[in-house]
């Protein structure tokens, strides 16, 4: 009877052991997507500030070109 005993309640702690395992990694890959939803958010800011830099240059360029800027003062 006693091995039955034990092996009902290895079962039990081998349940909540992987329902731990599952909610850990849930949590994980919660964690993850978070992540990288940061990241896209952060590289989507670096694309606007570096197409804003790239308008800069090429309005810039358009004013040097169209003899609007002094050259001379460079």
């Amino acid at each position: 009877m006693e091995g039955a005993s034990i092996q009902q309640e290895f079962d039990l702690l081998n349940q909540r052991f992987l329902e731990d395992i599952m909610s850990l990694k849930d949590e994980l890959n919660g964690l993850f997507n978070d992540r990288k939803m940061v990241t896209r958010a952060e590289q989507r800011a670096m694309e606007n500030k570096v197409s804003g830099y790239h308008s800069f240059l090429v309005l810039g360029g358009k004013l040097i070109s169209d003899g609007l800027v002094d050259r001379s003062r460079n």
